[in-house]
């Protein structure tokens, strides 16, 4: 992916890129990336489930949102590059001089932020997939509890809701079941017995509000109001489309 920005630039310093465009091979490798990461949280490939159970239901709304997610992506990413293409006078850079601006905008998308992403998606998919256990399992065990990776590098918004149990149908996994921020790594476990967490002993944190959903629910691994989305055209979320 880096190295397609070599080519992007030129087809922007001609004129055969512009802002509003998108670029379908270098949106699709990154479409293509995010959907392994979504693959590998998930557990299961589309090929391994049949139309209709949903295990499949949601790991194909996962695919729709990444495929989305990269086309808004890559709207936002080349409309950095189209107005690099003027310095802060007005004039037209130089190619080498523009050339350089794209290569550095291009590794901040497709390097620096692509693997906050890709984790993002891993945990994403993951807690997707427990989503629809919990479901399944929720006549016989209704109880879900919060739990953190322990470590020394959760956040301490996070430490505060660690071993929170609550029912699943409690509002509270509307708002903090994980991913609740990029490069979460907490999870929920189903319990078979226990009690709930009274509210009055929960520390009830600020979670960013791009996160302040339950994902899961929704099936989708970024959510809706990721900036990547600000403005980008229905029909240009809707233009990639898996490989078959």
């Amino acid at each position: 992916m880096i190295k397609e920005a070599k080519r992007i630039a030129k087809l922007i310093y001609n004129g055969k890129l512009k802002e509003g465009d998108i670029d379908p091979k270098l949106a699709t490798l990154v479409a293509e990336k995010l959907k392994e990461a979504i693959m590998e949280g998930f557990g299961k490939n589309l090929t391994d489930l049949d139309p209709g159970n949903p295990d499949y239901e949601m790991l194909k709304n996962l695919e729709k949102n990444v495929y989305a997610f990269s086309a808004a992506k890559n709207y936002q990413q080349l409309k950095d590059m189209t107005r690099a293409l003027s310095d802060e006078s007005g004039n037209i850079r130089t190619f080498t001089e523009f050339r350089n601006i794209v290569q550095n905008i291009n590794y901040q998308y497709n390097a620096d932020w692509l693997q906050t992403e890709y984790n993002t998606a891993i945990n994403s998919a993951t807690t997707a997939s427990r989503w629809v256990e919990f479901e399944q399992n929720k006549e016989s065990m209704p109880l879900l509890e919060y739990v953190t990776a322990g470590d020394d590098r959760v956040r301490p918004e996070h430490q505060e809701l660690n071993h929170v149990k609550k029912n699943i149908d409690d509002p509270f996994w509307d708002m903090y079941y994980p991913p609740n921020g990029f490069n979460c790594r907490c999870t929920v476990d189903q319990l078979t017995s226990g009690a709930e967490t009274p509210d009055h002993k929960i520390k009830y944190p600020e979670v960013t509000p791009m996160f302040q959903v339950n994902l899961a629910k929704q099936g989708l691994a970024f959510p809706a109001n990721h900036p990547y989305f600000d403005g980008v055209p229905d029909e240009v979320l809707q233009s990639l489309k898996p490989k078959k």
